[in-house]
């Protein structure tokens, strides 16, 4: 009997277990990762897995928005070509990699890129945003850059 009523209270612990971390409610896992956003640590994967809660196609439209960037380009984006400057797109890239903390590989993986790509890509997003004082100003108001 004493087995059965253990079995059942397992079941439910288990069924509120978020990310291997957290015990709570959704609400509870919400304000956690908030609070916990600001001081990250990459080498303690906990955290990681906490912050990695938001899809990258998630935060690719939310950070899209505030860039300005409309869904034709985002779907073009997508799309391979060769040796052309995309600086809306490496923007992107930064953004997301910066305000995430989903690896490199899920990154491209949204893409259509290859890993290795990602890291020049972003180190030219990265670039971009601080020579355009227009768009970055738009974006420190609502991201951490």
């Amino acid at each position: 009997m004493s087995n059965e009523l253990y079995s059942q209270e397992e079941a439910e612990l288990l069924e509120d277990l978020k990310h291997g971390v957290l015990l709570g409610g959704a609400g509870f896992v919400e304000r956690m990762r908030t609070t916990i956003d600001g001081d990250t640590v990459k080498e303690q994967p906990q955290k990681r897995k906490l912050l990695q809660t938001k899809p990258v196609a998630e935060l690719v439209q939310e950070i899209s928005g505030i860039a300005g960037i409309s869904q034709e380009d985002l779907s073009d984006f997508k799309q391979p070509l060769r040796r052309r400057s995309r600086p809306m797109r490496d923007l992107l890239i930064f953004l997301v990699w910066r305000n995430s903390q989903h690896n490199v590989q899920a990154i491209a993986d949204f893409f259509g890129m290859n890993y290795s790509s990602i890291s020049a890509a972003r180190s030219r997003g990265q670039e971009y945003l601080c020579k355009n004082r227009k768009i970055r100003s738009a974006i420190k108001k609502h991201l951490s850059i």
